[in-house]
């Protein structure tokens, strides 16, 4: 699997439900935090779509992790 070049995988602490769930991708460029998935079947609903539990898993993830990029207490 392939990752846009920008884009890096998130060395986090362990999380059983991230663990579960990712990896998770970020980037952090011109102050600015992007997070990023790659949608694999387990992630999707019987629609074959990404999960809205799921969406709301990054949604989730973006505010934590951008919230201690801004305040400089995580380099992750």
């Amino acid at each position: 699997m392939t990752i846009p070049a920008d884009f890096r995988r998130l060395q986090m602490p362990v999380n059983p439900f991230i663990d579960a769930n990712g990896p998770l991708y970020g980037r952090w460029a011109g102050g600015i935090f992007t997070l990023g998935l790659r949608v694999e079947p387990r992630h999707c609903n019987p629609g074959k779509t990404c999960h809205g539990g799921m969406i709301m898993t990054l949604a989730d993830m973006t505010m934590l992790i951008g919230c201690n990029l801004q305040a400089k207490m995580n380099q992750y």
